[in-house]
């Protein structure tokens, strides 16, 4: 293995050019791993925040329904029954509701 890698350490070793393009490429690559740990990050930290908020507006949205919910409840036990036959119905009114 030392024998296959000797020649290009060797080069690097003598060359100030081979050096500094090696230096390049080694800092090129530190960068951008440390740009992906923090996108990693940035993303993750995004995710649960979008997921905090979400809860949130999960929790107002069903708070809302309930109160609907009890409000039709209430609404539907108040309201008048209703005429439950034809004799109780003026003629006038009994042509609008019972016509064919």
């Amino acid at each position: 293995m030392q024998s296959l890698l000797f020649p290009a350490f060797d080069f690097v070793a003598k060359s100030r050019v081979a050096q500094i393009i090696l230096g390049l490429g080694v800092f090129y690559f530190v960068v951008k791993a440390r740009d992906a740990m923090r996108d990693r990050h940035t993303r993750a930290r995004v995710e649960r925040r979008i997921e905090k908020q979400s809860r949130k507006v999960q929790t107002r949205i069903e708070r809302e329904l309930d109160e609907k919910s009890a409000q039709v409840a209430d609404a539907r036990a108040s309201a008048p029954r209703g005429i439950t036959a034809a004799d109780g119905v003026s003629d006038e009114y009994a042509g609008l509701i019972f016509s064919d």
